[in-house]
């Protein structure tokens, strides 16, 4: 089953107001940089190699190179991100001397950041710009990752430096993961380029969940923790050095004059009083109120209740995160023959569909269900992270795209530990095979926001 924190990423389809109306069979091929109806000048971007207002007079971006630099960056980084997450925990047990319960604190510490810096992260990021922003991120978890190598070596590494270590890994993931989905857009000219880059970026992260911690065990089996680390950091470092190549720089001081609190009350305001952006929220957070239950469950679920081996849960996980990646690639074909609209509410649903089939599984096919309710949930994600991420960068103005980005980060990331909590509470009153149904059940509701709001036809992005 596929990383949970990516449902966050979600938007909602542009409303039928009188002008999109009229733009209705065209709204495919309009450059995003065009986009000037109901628009304040100082609020278009630089996009596709054409200078708008925004942009510095004159400057002309390859939108396609740039965007298969930041590609090839992320690609990187998300499999060193993989041996990272495994090689960190086992250094805990192995060289420190620590416990599961020390292992699992480690875990928490990486995620606080999501929680503590998403909603100021939002506004520190306008006033410094995506770009930079993105820089220091990988610069800052490149020296952090090789302090600890250096301290392994050494032999002086701590749970201590490690925890203080995962907390700075994850705050540098927290900074950029807000920042590069609100980057995205101002390297592409049209919608249908931006939901290619959505797509890429997507499927690179699928991958390297459904591959990469079967490649880093492999790795810390035969080369050793310190040097998995290692090879972590040069995996920032190219991502670092693809930053630098992009032609695109991002203006910095648009933001500097909003105060911390006006800046993260404003992009709460902007989110949940905008109507076509509060009710994917809504299904966002249901969502990952029921799939955090889900997820904190699953593994002992399948080991206790169903029987199954850890190779075959590993498969199971693993056959999920293909069906990520295939929910990516499916994308493009299912908005074609469904159009926006009926794109996101059927992929949501069939997300917690799959969901709701996990728990039903049971007797001798349990692997073959289990799996299967897997792939489900998985490609339905699949299609619906890409097309809701693509309609809430067009849709959000862009001076408030990446506050909008930090809400729906922190409420859903926000949100994981609670129904895992949860549902840690349900399974100390009853059965956990009723945890999950009851965990699946809340994660089911996530399609109402979707479905009570009206719309009349349907939207492509060609």
């Amino acid at each position: 089953m596929q990383d949970l924190s990516k449902f966050a990423a979600v938007a909602w389809w542009p409303q039928r107001t009188a002008a999109s109306r009229r733009h209705k069979n065209r709204i495919s091929r309009t450059p995003l940089c065009s986009r000037s109806e109901n628009m304040k000048p100082d609020r278009l971007r630089s996009c596709g190699g054409v200078s708008v207002a925004g942009a510095s007079p004159g400057r002309r971006y390859s939108s396609e190179r740039d965007a298969r630099l930041l590609w090839a960056g992320e690609t990187v980084s998300l499999f060193g991100d993989q041996m990272t997450q495994l090689a960190l925990p086992l250094v805990v047990i192995v060289h420190t001397g620590g416990g599961a319960s020390d292992a699992a604190v480690l875990v928490a510490v990486s995620r606080l950041p999501y929680l503590m810096l998403s909603l100021p992260a939002g506004v520190w990021i306008d006033r410094i710009g995506q770009w930079t922003t993105m820089v220091v991120s990988d610069s800052i978890r490149a020296f952090v990752v090789l302090a600890l190598v250096v301290a392994l070596v050494a032999g002086f590494l701590t749970v201590e430096h490690i925890a203080l270590g995962a907390f700075a890994l994850g705050a540098g993931a927290a900074f950029f993961n807000i920042a590069y989905p609100s980057y995205v857009p101002m390297l592409v000219r049209h919608r249908s380029e931006l939901q290619r880059v959505n797509a890429r970026l997507a499927v690179s992260e699928g991958v390297s969940i459904t591959v990469g911690p079967g490649v880093a065990g492999w790795l810390v089996a035969a080369l050793g923790a310190a040097a998995v680390l290692a090879l972590d950091a040069v995996t920032y470092v190219f991502s670092l050095a693809m930053l630098l190549l992009i032609r695109h720089r991002d203006a910095h001081d648009r933001q500097a004059a909003t105060p911390l609190r006006e800046g993260v009350t404003a992009g709460l305001r902007y989110v949940f009083e905008h109507p076509e952006l509060r009710p994917i929220l809504l299904c966002s957070t249901l969502y990952c109120l029921g799939l955090g239950g889900v997820q904190a469950l699953l593994v002992a679920f399948a080991a206790i209740e169903l029987a199954l081996s850890p190779e075959v849960i590993g498969v199971v996980f693993a056959i999920g995160g293909f069906g990520f990646v295939m929910g990516n690639v499916a994308t493009r074909h299912a908005e074609q023959r469904l159009g926006l609209r009926k794109t996101l509410v059927t992929s949501a649903a069939c997300a917690s569909i799959g969901l709701a089939a996990m728990p039903l599984a049971h007797g001798g096919s349990a692997a073959i269900a289990l799996s299967a309710a897997a792939f489900v949930n998985s490609f339905g994600q699949g299609i619906y992270y890409v097309t809701a991420l693509t309609l809430r960068q067009v849709v959000a103005d862009e001076s408030m795209l990446t506050r909008t980005n930090a809400v729906y980060r922190f409420a859903t990331w926000g949100a994981l530990p609670v129904g895992a909590f949860v549902a840690a509470l349900l399974t100390s009153i009853g059965p956990i095979r009723l945890a999950l149904v009851l965990s699946a059940g809340l994660a089911l509701t996530c399609v109402l926001p979707l479905a009570w709001r009206r719309q009349a036809g349907s939207t492509r992005v060609d």
